[in-house]
């Protein structure tokens, strides 16, 4: 079940009490939406607020960071356009992680390498009962293209499967 609602960032960051290095790096950050021009999926676990890239833009500005890695969400399933979008707008500063499934063919992961992607993610907490093994092939085409692999699991389906 999902959850009804996630409660949005707070809209007034206060500057640090310390100033942050130079090339201070914002490892984690997820843009959502806005679902007008990046839409939700159905099967999303939970519904976000709209959290465009602007927001997070400012939050920087206040806090001092410099450069990011946006990291695709779960609610735009595997359509990383909004995840492209934010890098593509960021002069440079961002780098990303992609969603992406067992179907992604090796031109693709080429082309979201030259958007700046740089790593991938799956999501194995809505992965079908004995489907795991269809990892190993994707997995030995990221190397090149992105070369990091983030695999999102939940133990349950781990137990299931081994019955």
């Amino acid at each position: 079940m999902p959850m009804p609602y996630c409660y949005p960032p707070d809209p007034n960051t206060r500057k640090p009490t310390f100033t942050p290095p130079p090339n201070s790096c914002d490892t984690h950050f997820h843009v959502f939406g806005p679902p007008e021009r990046f839409p939700f999926v159905s099967t999303h676990e939970y519904i976000p607020p709209a959290a465009p890239l602007e927001h997070y833009l400012k939050m920087t500005a206040v806090i001092g960071i410099e450069r990011a890695v946006v990291v695709q969400p779960s609610v735009h399933g595997l359509d990383n356009s909004a995840t492209l979008d934010a890098i593509a707008r960021s002069q440079g500063r961002f780098r990303g992680v992609a969603r992406i499934d067992d179907k992604k063919p090796k031109s693709e992961l080429k082309r979201l390498h030259e958007a700046g992607i740089r790593s991938v993610r799956f999501n194995l907490l809505d992965r079908p009962r004995g489907k795991f093994g269809r990892l190993a092939g994707p997995g030995q085409r990221i190397g090149a293209a992105a070369g990091a692999l983030d695999r999102r699991i939940s133990r349950r389906p781990l137990d299931d499967a081994a019955g």
